[in-house]
């Protein structure tokens, strides 16, 4: 046997973080529109979406020029269900984006408490099946985070939504080592324990215009601390929305927060804190004393706004609309807050109206508040037109979409951006990217790639091998001469589009594995463990400089394990001299073997071929694995092999000869190498079935088929 088998070649593996980015490059990336899709729901007086509208109902705009609608795709949540639409996915441009978006520096500890517990109920019972739904936070101190991508596996969502910290609350003390509670000269730090006066009566330390001087200076102390941490909240939505713009379709932000001081946006005019300060501001004015007075305070902090405008202006850029819970509502009488007067409703009033959302209060009635959000986006409109003008990668295009009916309301995206290049994408915008194709599984990518999966019988654990193999010709074509770094991902969903399993790797090919790639292909050959049942594997693998990526879509039908069953895996094309190109095999754990442990023989390990290219008439060798359980290793069975072309035709094969086999392993599980011969065909794609039959008995098992080319 070990003259019979192939040795593998297999180079190491690097894991770790996203490699850095290389900015000298010696090739140009191209990016183009050609088709835009425009996600629209139109609304009603009553508030209720609108149906039975078409083409000639709707007149779009790009860059104040008229587009001709090519098709308008409607998707109606409320009937889909039963239906036959039912079993597929909706449109990817009409599926609901929700984001449940934790404000974790503008919310008291409590407050997050009873958010959780909302926002886990909503996933829970308050979406639908095809909805998608993500879990992020914002912070001052560490920006937005993603805690769960978009997403149907509700089990996920629900530990993310519990994973949600509590942090510190907005009005924690200012001073880092707690020398001072308060902010130097709050007039506050003259009040003693008593409330009683030291001083004699008609005296006074201080004089009181002095006073109020120092007290102006304090506040404004104070209020620019309150709008650098506010400058920086924004910072991270602007973030978060950049990355948004990636997700194909409309998102809904249910925003989970308690505001930030809308004074500071909007000045003591709008919101006066009491009598007496807009009569001390007056009488100052009035006699000159313009130094008493905080103007910023009273009209609003101009730079502030503008960052604010330019927020709401990134979210609906990304076809984002926010509907703030106002946390101020989620309280019971044990909070130590409640009862104390909130002022950051004009933030969050703020962050709707500038996105077509609206605020939610009395949020401990959180189900029907929600409920009018599911209702108002469960009728959506997708409008597709190609643009009559392309201006450059990452260009933003305005958009106006109108409707004809009178009274009615369009919401509608308000642009979009023309491809963007992928080395101007931030981490989380290229994070959200990959996610956005394994989710929705729009695209095939830019690189051929090949997936295959043994299913093993579960005992009750099946550790699956997954196998990707991209051409190496087609990674190499246009990069750069440095090292080439890969980013694999594999997800196994079940029959409820729940994560059963995944894994995901980094792996980087340096400079003198450049030729041994180009003259072949690279391998990589993973596991995944589950139990018996159906599963559907995602498999994206993207190079990180231009972005090229391959995905794939498999299904596998894990068997449980059988006592009495004849039956074969999918046959293994195995290399007949050592593999040309790059094989990568996951590195071994301290209680598990080599996922490419499967892959071997007597001991020895082969190379599995996923797209062999054979010559007519030139032998290849096969591994066929088959559960052959109550059977000797002597015990025969019959194998028949069929080659199938193009339009179903059938060939015989010109041999297939079994020369080596290994004993049956404990599962049952016993290896064979067979010899296959092709015959003089003309040159395509072609597949080999086979057919095992127990020796004198009528009934056969066929096993899957594999692919090969004839060259």
């Amino acid at each position: 046997m070990r003259s019979l088998a192939v040795f593998s070649v297999l180079v190491g593996l690097l894991t770790g973080a996203m490699f850095a980015e290389d900015r000298s490059r010696a090739f140009q990336e191209t990016a183009e529109v050609t088709l835009v899709t425009v996600p629209v729901t139109v609304l009603g007086r009553d508030g209720k979406p609108i149906g039975g509208l078409g083409p000639a109902d709707f007149e779009l705009h790009d860059d104040g020029a008229r587009q001709t609608i090519l098709s308008v795709d409607v998707v109606d949540l409320t009937r889909r269900e039963g239906s036959e639409a039912a079993a597929e996915l909706p449109n990817p441009a009409a599926r609901r984006h929700f984001l449940l978006l934790f404000d974790v520096s503008f919310s008291k500890p409590g407050q997050i408490v009873r958010a959780r517990e909302a926002a886990a109920k909503f996933v829970e019972s308050g979406i639908e099946k095809d909805d998608l739904a993500a879990v992020a936070t914002t912070s001052i101190d560490h920006g937005a985070r993603l805690v769960e991508t978009f997403t149907t596996d509700r089990k996920q969502l629900a530990a993310a939504i519990r994973s949600v910290g509590l942090m510190p609350a907005e009005d924690s003390p200012l001073d880092p080592l707690r020398f001072a509670f308060v902010v130097p000269g709050d007039p506050n730090t003259n009040k003693l324990g008593s409330g009683e006066s030291h001083n004699r009566p008609g005296q006074s330390l201080v004089d009181p215009s002095t006073a109020r001087v120092y007290t102006v200076m304090a506040q404004k102390s104070e209020d620019r601390l309150a709008t650098t941490r506010i400058e920086r909240q924004l910072s991270s939505i602007d973030a978060l929305s950049s990355a948004l713009n990636t997700v194909e379709g409309r998102k809904t932000i249910v925003y989970f927060s308690e505001g930030f001081n809308g004074r500071l946006l909007f000045g003591s005019i709008a919101r006066q804190r009491s009598q007496q300060d807009a009569q001390a501001d007056n009488d100052a004015m009035l006699n000159s004393h313009f130094q008493e007075v905080d103007s910023e305070r009273r009209v609003g902090n101009a730079s502030l706004q503008r960052h604010l405008d330019g927020t709401l202006d990134l979210l609906r850029r990304s076809d984002c609309t926010v509907y703030p819970i106002d946390l101020s509502g989620v309280k019971v009488d044990s909070d130590p807050s409640f009862g104390q007067e909130v002022h950051g409703s004009d933030s969050l009033y703020a962050f709707a109206s500038g996105t077509g959302g609206e605020v939610l209060k009395n949020s401990n009635d959180f189900d029907s508040q929600m409920q009018r959000i599911v209702e108002k986006t469960s009728l959506t409109y997708v409008l597709a037109y190609r643009p009559t003008k392309k201006s450059g990668p990452g260009v933003f295009h305005h958009l106006k979409v109108r409707t004809r009916l009178r009274g009615a309301r369009v919401s509608a995206r308000a642009g979009y951006y023309e491809n963007r290049l992928f080395r101007s994408l931030s981490p989380l915008e290229r994070a959200l990217s990959a996610a956005d194709v394994i989710t929705h599984e729009t695209s095939t990518g830019d690189l051929p790639m090949s997936l295959m999966a043994l299913p093993l019988e579960a005992h009750p654990l099946a550790r699956i091998p997954v196998v990707l193999e991209i051409p190496g010709a087609a990674l190499l074509n246009g990069s750069s001469k440095g090292p080439l770094h890969l980013n694999l991902y594999v997800y196994a969903f079940n029959a409820a589009g729940e994560v059963a399993d995944f894994f995901a790797r980094s792996v980087t090919m340096e400079v003198s594995q450049r030729e041994a790639l180009r003259s072949g292909a690279f391998r990589y050959c993973g596991s995944i463990r589950v139990v018996a049942g159906k599963y559907r594997l995602r498999a994206f693998v993207r190079e990180n400089e231009q972005g090229r990526h391959a995905f794939r879509v498999a299904w596998i039908d894990v068997p449980e394990g059988s006592q009495t069953s004849l039956h074969a895996l999918p046959p293994v094309f195995v290399s007949s001299d050592l593999a040309p190109g790059i094989s990568v095999s996951e590195p071994a754990g301290k209680e598990s073997p080599s996922a490419s442990e499967i892959f071997q023989i007597g001991g020895d390990g082969f190379i599995p071929q996923l797209t062999p290219q054979l010559e007519p008439g030139k032998p290849a060798r096969l591994c066929v694995m088959v559960y052959s359980h109550g059977r000797g290793a002597n015990e025969a069975f019959q194998m028949e092999a069929t080659v199938l072309g193009a339009g179903g035709r059938r060939f015989p094969p010109a041999g297939f000869v079994v020369v080596g086999r290994s004993l049956p392993d404990t599962t049952g599980l016993q290896k064979l190498l067979v010899e296959f011969t092709p015959l003089s065909l003309p040159a395509g794609e072609y597949s080999l079935s086979l057919t095992l039959r127990d020796k004198g008995q009528s009934s056969a098992t066929r096993a899957a088929a594999a692919i090969f080319r004839i060259l």
